[in-house]
């Protein structure tokens, strides 16, 4: 999460939605007190918190003064079509956090077996829990709370990196090249085929589907990818 005081925004930081590349273009404005980076052990939960990506509780419940402050700022969060976030999702977890599987150099077939090992791992417990779930978490809970929307601009994400660029005209500034930062190192368009993956997502985010529907968001949002 980037804040400016200064300007009166914030960027709410959405998991696997162009956010670390968002974010590296605007931190230089961030002037809050506190920085919403890194991994952090909380001692009133006994768990570790990603703070890059607080979930909206989360916020409540450790900076609530703040969060009631930033209701009067101009936001932005960037939202991705669920299927496709899970990919990404499952990508960036074999990557940061289990690199022993090789997951690039395996063949398909055994890419989507380690994709449903992953799912199996897929808990609400153990995505509240262990931040290294985090980016599994539900789209919504990083900006609604549960029908209040603390965002005033929820902005579709594409495959075209210049997508982000509303970002820039919501808050306020001026437009900046997109530099992607934290892409997928390979090609993984078959997982959205891969029937288990979609009835997965369509299940576990069967929320965010509805809340981007209420939204009135382009229906590459809101229907199968």
């Amino acid at each position: 999460m980037i804040i400016s005081h200064q300007d009166r925004f914030v960027f709410i930081h959405n998991p696997k939605c162009a956010g670390s590349s968002f974010r590296h273009q605007i931190a230089h404005l961030h002037d809050d007190a506190t920085t919403f980076w890194d991994i952090h052990f909380n001692h009133h939960l006994g768990l570790h918190l990603d703070h890059a990506h607080l979930r909206v509780w989360e916020l409540r419940a450790f900076h609530g003064d703040l969060l009631e402050r930033l209701r009067g700022y101009r936001s932005v969060v960037f939202v991705r079509n669920p299927i496709r976030r899970l990919a990404s999702a499952i990508v960036h977890h074999i990557g940061a956090y289990r690199p022993e599987l090789q997951f690039a150099d395996c063949d398909r077939r055994d890419q989507i077996a380690i994709v449903d090992r992953i799912l199996d791992e897929l808990t609400i417990e153990r995505i509240i829990t262990d931040y290294r779930y985090v980016h599994f978490s539900p789209q919504r809970w990083f900006f609604m709370h549960p029908d209040d929307t603390l965002a005033w601009n929820v902005l579709p994400l594409s495959n075209d990196a210049e997508s982000i660029l509303p970002g820039f005209d919501a808050l306020g500034l001026p437009r900046a090249a997109p530099e992607p930062i934290n892409t997928a190192p390979i090609d993984y368009s078959h997982l959205l085929n891969h029937p288990r993956l979609l009835l997965f997502g369509v299940d576990f985010y069967a929320g965010d589907f509805e809340a981007f529907h209420r939204l009135d968001l382009p229906t590459s949002l809101t229907t199968l990818p």
